[in-house]
């Protein structure tokens, strides 16, 4: 499969402290979409690409979910609380295949979080 390059930039408004729902679609080196039924992931962001230390992890059945196999899709559910205490700024996001034997960069970019007088 293919390293895509997502970046959530401020457009994106991404908020400190928000419930955020991520769509990806793993694709190939072609650019074709893969069935990825049976797949494991996780998805983590760090404060820099290197930093040891997860801010966030999401896995597999905790809060990513499968949603159209045939067609590549999962979803990434950001709760509230995952984010509150964050500053505002750039977070380096990953998404990763991790089936046993397999482990495999799906997504690598970098997530601009914002702040709101709300959060």
């Amino acid at each position: 499969m293919a390293t895509v390059v997502y970046n959530i930039t401020a457009a994106d408004e991404w908020y400190v402290g928000e419930d955020k729902t991520l769509t990806f679609t793993i694709k190939d080196s072609a650019g074709t979409v893969v069935n990825i039924t049976g797949f494991t992931f996780e998805y983590v962001l760090r404060t820099g690409r290197s930093h040891p230390t997860k801010k966030l992890s999401k896995t597999t059945g905790s809060g990513i979910t499968i949603t159209d196999a045939p067609n590549g899709v999962l979803v990434v559910a950001v709760a509230r609380a995952d984010t509150t205490g964050f500053h505002a700024g750039r977070y380096y996001q990953g998404l990763a295949r991790t089936n046993s034997g397999v482990y495999d960069i799906e997504i690598d970019g970098y997530a601009d979080l914002l702040r709101s007088a709300a959060s």
